[in-house]
């Protein structure tokens, strides 16, 4: 399971279509992204796996609460051409599968 915040919504398509659950949420406060994360993590959407999570967020502010739950965190900065979704991808292998 990824939670994006803050993210393009052409970025949650290209990683579903990679074969990842994407949770899609704009959080204006990092607060928020916690809330979101414990739900997550105790199985609020009923997919298999679904208590794995990792965060790609816009800023390090909002992977705090990422940190704070040992849940795995990405910053994604700049464009997101076909290269770094690549990058994005690998990495969220070698952390959620």
């Amino acid at each position: 399971m990824v939670l994006s915040s803050g993210l393009p919504s052409e970025l949650a398509a290209r990683l579903a279509r990679a074969g990842f659950a994407v949770v899609a949420a704009d959080c204006p406060a990092p607060e928020d992204i916690g809330v979101i994360l414990d739900a997550l993590k105790r199985g609020a959407l009923n997919l298999e796996g679904g208590e794995r999570v990792a965060l790609l967020a816009a800023d390090e502010a909002h992977g705090r609460p990422a940190a704070a739950r040992d849940v795995p965190w990405l910053v994604v900065l700049g464009a997101t051409d076909e290269r770094n979704v690549d990058t994005i991808v690998q990495w969220l292998a070698r952390h959620l599968v």
